[in-house]
């Protein structure tokens, strides 16, 4: 990723954190925290990482967050308006990736316990 990409993915982040604790019912009023964004060269799209790890209502989230998509572009263009000619296309997937090392995890200890 370029230079320009990962400042832009940067301020998308801290951008995105802000709405997402001003707007909490659009991410179905659970914590939500950004773990990543990844922006396309022509920083017309961006795929945005969601842990979910503490949220019980996982599947609300999600749906929230697409019912609210455009809502969610319109703020993110107030806040980035004079930085870019264009906002880019939002796409909001789960982060599983703590929930992957948790997993690898048990199955680590569960090894020890039977060498042991």
């Amino acid at each position: 990723m370029g230079l320009r990409q990962e400042k832009f993915a940067r301020q998308l982040q801290k951008d995105l954190g802000e709405i997402f604790i001003y707007h909490k019912d659009w991410v179905g009023g659970q914590f939500v925290t950004i773990s990543s964004v990844v922006i396309s060269p022509d920083l017309s799209y961006a795929k945005i990482y969601l842990s979910l790890f503490t949220s019980p209502k996982k599947a609300a989230v999600m749906e929230a967050l697409e019912t609210y998509a455009k809502e969610i572009r319109m703020e993110v263009a107030k806040k980035i308006r004079n930085q870019v000619k264009k906002v880019p296309e939002l796409r909001f997937f789960e982060d599983e990736s703590q929930e992957y090392a948790e997993k690898i995890e048990k199955l680590f200890d569960g090894l020890n316990k039977k060498d042991e």
